[in-house]
């Protein structure tokens, strides 16, 4: 009972210490299983020292340890649910997004596209695309403009046409984060398309991946347009609240699960009572989120991702073009 109890206590404290990466310097620890692996080794190591478990083993300090995680979490959770102050926008389109992974499975992948279907979804994309995938098939007649990247297992799906397909190359013959990036224009107005797929936080190729993104969609973005709205959607393998996603923030990307319940995406074997938020939709330039919704299990182990997005253009632009 000490064990389970001192098990429980190493993975909050873990989990929190994740959310403020200057003082734990644990954002790599964004799975649960490694918050998993560490807590329990810690905790089986750790408290076969005897004097250690009688120090530790007092009810009221057992207590404070559970009050103070709870609290931290709490306010974790809290500041997730103030959104983001959004643009002054005139004359906004509605235009809904979906996201999914669909784990190489051809039945999830099939499920995602029915949902995305009913959902009357204008563009969505899709990471770990199964090997079998061909841009022919008449369940994407909705969405007659695909850009596929087989090498990099991504695919965007669009009703309006999408130009310059970019696909960044291998650099160094190092693994980069797969990414995929297209323009479209819905009534005249332009919208850069970002999708990516992140490494897993284990090894420093996901922090490195991290730092060169706002980098790489800026440069794809200026060279579409100063004047067009982004989004930015995938599967991060990183939970919004580590220092790497709040520095792709700070870049001028604003997080659409801002404002809403941090429900998770993601979940080990489809356990997504145990998962966390690791698919994230993000948002940049004259572009606004209205709704945020996690969709239902799909037979992959990512939950689909449906974003209602409002595009528009600065108000001040607006009155000059109707003076």
């Amino acid at each position: 009972m000490r064990r389970l109890f001192g098990l429980l206590l190493f993975l909050s404290a873990f989990s929190t210490l994740n959310a403020f990466y200057p003082i734990s310097y644990l954002s790599w620890a964004g799975h649960l299983q490694l918050h998993l692996f560490l807590a329990t080794f810690a905790a089986l190591v750790i408290f076969r020292i005897p004097r250690v478990r009688a120090a530790f083993w007092r009810p009221k300090r057992i207590q404070s340890f559970f009050g103070l995680s709870l609290l931290t979490h709490f306010c974790i959770v809290t500041l997730a649910l103030i959104p983001n102050a959004s643009p002054d926008l005139a004359d906004p389109i509605p235009i809904r997004a979906g996201w999914v992974n669909a784990q190489w499975n051809p039945a999830a992948l099939r499920k995602a596209l029915d949902l995305f279907q009913s959902e009357n979804v204008d563009f969505f994309g899709v990471a770990e695309v199964p090997f079998d995938f061909k841009d022919d098939d008449p369940c994407l007649s909705h969405w007659p403009y695909i850009a596929y990247s087989p090498v990099r297992q991504l695919v965007l799906c669009s009703r309006t046409p999408l130009e310059n397909v970019h696909i960044p190359i291998k650099i160094n013959r190092k693994r980069e984060s797969s990414q995929l990036s297209a323009l479209t224009s819905i009534r005249g107005r332009l919208l850069q398309l970002h999708i990516t797929h992140l490494s897993i936080p284990f090894f420093p190729i996901h922090e490195r991946q991290f730092s060169r993104l706002p980098g790489i969609l800026a440069r794809e973005s200026k060279a579409a347009s100063s004047k067009s709205a982004s989004i930015l959607m995938g599967d991060f393998n990183t939970t919004p609240w580590v220092r790497e996603f709040s520095n792709l923030q700070t870049s001028g990307w604003r997080d659409t699960r801002r404002g809403h319940w941090p429900i998770p995406t993601w979940g080990p074997f489809g356990a997504f009572w145990l998962g966390l938020p690791i698919d994230q939709v993000l948002i940049n330039g004259q572009i606004a989120c209205t709704d945020f919704r996690v969709g239902p299990d799909c037979l992959s182990d990512h939950k689909p991702l449906i974003v209602d997005l409002e595009l528009g253009r600065p108000r001040i632009e607006y009155s000059l073009n109707q003076n």
